[in-house]
């Protein structure tokens, strides 16, 4: 599906006519280069349990499954190895695809850091000290980033927190942020390092600064299903589970312009946004 911010206007890149929900709805998907894009369909199914992620790293491609496979391919679709990353797995994200690194984690699954090349894990992170009650903490994290040039990582949990880990110098969290009660469900870093937007599950976003500082945005109503940035201009597109894309400008609050998507297709979390000029996106 293709947006324009510019003219509030959304178009369907492919017909529905001949779409089978129960088959044809797109499970997960990355960008290859400017003009393509890989995709993996519900009814394509590779190993046990449901895709999570697929994404390009050099010249081979790499999916994981809710079952913990961590799978490599060619791009004719040849296996060139598999590893475990463990059961209930929700998060695959990617470093420099020239570095060749990963970052898996999920329900009951801490933060793992992958070598491609190696093919093996080389960091696992440790679960945060028991609470005030010392009662375990439950891990669930939800969204993992990798900060630009850098080995650090970002995650977001079902717990409303946002975590920091810095592999050179502990297993545990150097930083925690707690926010609002409800569970974090998007996560994304845009031009600055610094800054961090993250949603919940009751359509609020927010920008944080590691130092310190945090605005919240307005205008979203129910889940928020995907958050994007610009490498380039200082914009964010999100989207929510209201059907509506929206365009906010890094430093404003309020929308800048949104489109309203009057099918169900933002229900699901498999929102890419890709910004093709100032106000152009495509949204998948």
């Amino acid at each position: 599906m293709r947006v324009s911010f510019r003219d509030n206007t959304f178009k369907n890149l492919t017909s529905l006519q001949s779409v089978n929900p129960e088959q044809d709805e797109i499970s997960c998907i990355c960008w290859g280069d400017y003009d393509k894009v890989l995709f993996s369909r519900l009814n394509c199914l590779l190993k046990e349990g449901g895709f999570k992620t697929c994404f390009l790293i050099g010249e081979y491609i790499l999916t994981a499954v809710e079952t913990g496979q961590l799978t490599c391919w060619n791009k004719n679709g040849e296996q060139i190895f598999e590893l475990d990353a463990g059961n209930n797995l929700t998060v695959l994200a990617d470093n420099d695809p020239a570095e060749f690194y990963c970052a898996t984690a999920g329900k009951e699954n801490p933060i793992k850091l992958w070598d491609m090349r190696a093919q093996k894990c080389f960091w696992e992170a440790k679960n945060v000290r028991p609470d005030n009650l010392m009662l375990r903490v439950p891990i669930w994290d939800t969204s993992v980033k990798f900060l630009h040039d850098s080995h650090c990582i970002v995650s977001a949990t079902k717990r409303h927190q946002i975590r920091i880990y810095d592999p050179k110098t502990q297993r545990r969290p150097v930083k925690e942020i707690e926010w609002l009660e409800d569970p974090l469900s998007a996560l994304e870093l845009a031009m600055n390092n610094m800054h961090i937007y993250v949603g919940n599950t009751k359509g609020e976003m927010g920008m944080f600064d590691v130092r310190g500082k945090i605005r919240k945005y307005k205008g979203n109503a129910g889940c928020i299903t995907g958050i994007v940035g610009s490498k380039f201009w200082p914009y964010l597109a999100c989207c929510s589970t209201d059907r509506f894309v929206r365009l906010y400008k890094m430093e404003a609050k309020e929308p800048l312009r949104k489109v309203g998507l009057y099918k169900p297709f933002l229900l699901k979390k498999s929102l890419v946004v890709k910004f093709v000029s100032r106000f152009i996106a495509k949204v998948l």
